[in-house]
């Protein structure tokens, strides 16, 4: 039979003050999880700021040639329009030996395509995500400061959230003492 979400995941969801899907693969790794009973519906119909996190880099066995609408529409066609109110994008260009190495691949930047994402109502989150290195990542710190941003000014739950935040980096650091 089809599978259910637990009651736990669906009160998270109904409680969390941000839901944040991505980056990762799109129709191994994300659409799976969207697809379970009542997750995308829990998702649909919370207050939370919801945000997809697009992937830098096309996927030569899932998402060959897809821009960030793309990957949108996929979602939109499985669990319905409209879920997420924002896409983060990167915007940052990404160096021609770092491309050259994902063209040998059949991989390619996703591009982000305005007029088709204002055509999906969802606000672009565009910035320079680009992790430094030799591959095609997000930088974490980059990513977060986005999400967090965005949270802080959306949330009127916010300062509850921040001061989570606090008390998690200090007992994180008790713990590594």
């Amino acid at each position: 039979g089809d599978c259910k979400a637990l009651p736990e995941v669906l009160a998270a969801i109904a409680s969390a003050e941000a839901i944040v899907v991505g980056p990762g693969s799109l129709y191994t790794s994300l659409l799976p999880n969207l697809l379970v009973g009542g997750v995308a519906e829990a998702i649909a119909a919370s207050k939370a700021v919801k945000m997809y996190v697009c992937n830098i880099m096309t996927q030569i066995q899932e998402t060959r040639s897809f821009s960030a609408a793309d990957h949108l529409k996929v979602i939109d066609e499985h669990v319905g329009p409209n879920l997420f109110d924002y896409i983060i994008v990167n915007n940052q260009p990404i160096g021609a030996e770092l491309l050259q190495r994902y063209a040998e691949e059949g991989a390619e930047p996703v591009k982000i395509d305005w007029d088709q994402l204002r055509r999906l109502q969802v606000r672009v989150l565009a910035a320079d995500l680009l992790q430094p290195g030799q591959v095609a990542w997000h930088n974490p710190r980059a990513l977060a400061k986005i999400v967090l941003t965005k949270i802080a000014s959306q949330s009127h739950r916010t300062s509850r959230f921040l001061d989570n935040l606090l008390l998690e980096a200090q007992l994180g650091k008790i713990s590594r003492e």
